[in-house]
């Protein structure tokens, strides 16, 4: 099934922070066929709209208790994946077990 709505109705919707599902709930289509058609228009959303903060920002919340990756990533408006590939290129831990080991400064 193809997405038959407009360009500009598209551009407008992922503008207002619309979601792919939204879109299509709100003119009968498919979400994989919004989206398939908002990628070869090339309007489809980057999964990393925030910005990863800066080594010692993340160090601290990553040793933060109690919060976890994706509450982290949700504050900082990205993926959760890309917070992990992040901190993971900086060679801080995600895992319970590290991040305990981050909140005791070892």
């Amino acid at each position: 099934m193809r997405c038959r709505i407009p360009e500009t109705t598209l551009r407008e919707a992922l503008a207002a922070g619309a979601t792919y599902a939204a879109i299509a709930r709100a003119h009968g289509d498919d979400p994989a066929a919004v989206r398939a058609r908002c990628v070869a228009l090339d309007l489809s959303r980057s999964r990393t709209q925030g910005r990863i903060p800066p080594e010692p920002v993340l160090r601290v919340a990553l040793a933060m208790d109690g919060v976890s990756v994706a509450r982290l990533a949700r504050a900082w408006g990205c993926h959760p994946d890309a917070l992990s590939r992040a901190a993971r290129r900086l060679g801080l831990p995600t895992d319970p077990v590290g991040r305990a080991a981050l909140r005791g400064g070892r």
